[in-house]
């Protein structure tokens, strides 16, 4: 079966073929930090095979006509989450996950198995046929994804199996989408992407001046600022996992992210992730870290 080829669209003005290659390279980028370069390279050369199809050709120019089209009428997403499994079919597992991030990467995930017993995913996949005239994957080394695919399995401790793996799942979605969306938004603007890492340094400076400007006027606010001198200095730590226990009022919200932004500082981080329960102390948190 024959590749994508050029005179296909991706978007009205990007070739298809780059557009999958682009993606691919992102992806590939992306999931490199997580041991996924192979994985995601073959996600991202794979989501858009659906839009080989004439019927989405046909849609596209419609579109770029200014016909009447309802937006999302022919789909085009499980076509290359078929190929995969398909191409995949003896190392399941790494099937089912590449069929579910690039059939989901225009919605949300689906769930290999939902509580009601049924299998959505695996359902989608088997209705959907791949028909002769569309272009086929890739060639893909098999033994080299799945490698890559056991050597992070392997990481992931015993007791976190499950967790383990539908966290990395997530993560390679994430890839995924942030790839396409970014190659979309870096064609419609004509821009150049050029990875950088955040001025950990200058927020730092931000923040150290806006809690120098604090009055320590009471025994709660010497409290927090202790808590916080703390965090400061426990930031060039070496990387790993540690734990705040501060009671309620003492602070904890700036103190964490003194840490946060001294250790990225400190280790060339990408970024900082927070994660509380609640929506409203989210929130709340967000407003407080902004200003």
């Amino acid at each position: 079966m024959k590749h994508i080829s050029g005179g296909l669209m991706a978007r009205e003005g990007q070739d298809l073929a780059n557009h999958s290659r682009n993606v691919s390279e992102l992806a590939s980028k992306f999931g490199k930090k997580n041991g996924m370069a192979n994985i995601m390279h073959m996600a991202g050369l794979l989501h858009d095979l659906g839009k080989a199809r004439p019927e989405f050709q046909a849609y596209l120019k419609d579109s770029v006509a200014g016909r009447d089209v309802r937006r999302g009428k022919v789909r085009h997403s499980i076509y290359g989450a078929k190929r995969a499994f398909v191409d995949l079919e003896n190392a399941p597992l790494l099937a089912e996950i590449l069929g579910n991030i690039i059939g989901a990467h225009h919605g949300a995930l689906y769930d290999n198995l939902s509580p009601d017993g049924d299998t959505p995913l695996l359902d989608r996949l088997f209705e959907t046929d791949l028909l002769p005239h569309m272009p086929g994957g890739p060639a893909a080394d098999i033994h080299a994804l799945e490698a890559e695919f056991k050597d992070i399995f392997d990481k992931i401790h015993d007791d976190d199996k499950l967790f383990g793996l539908t966290m990395l799942i997530k993560l390679a979605f994430s890839c995924l989408v942030d790839a396409d969306r970014l190659d979309a938004y870096l064609h419609e603007s004509n821009a150049s992407h050029t990875e950088k890492l955040p001025n950990w340094g200058g927020m730092l400076a931000f923040l150290l001046e806006y809690l120098g400007g604090k009055a320590v006027t009471s025994e709660i606010a010497a409290f927090r600022q202790k808590v916080s001198d703390a965090c400061g200095k426990a930031g060039p730590r070496n990387r790993g996992i540690y734990k705040l226990e501060v009671p309620t009022g003492g602070g904890k919200t700036l103190a964490s992210l003194r840490f946060a932004l001294t250790h990225a500082k400190e280790h060339g981080m990408d970024r900082i992730i927070y994660i509380i329960p609640y929506l409203s102390i989210l929130s709340q948190t967000a407003k407080e870290i902004r200003k």
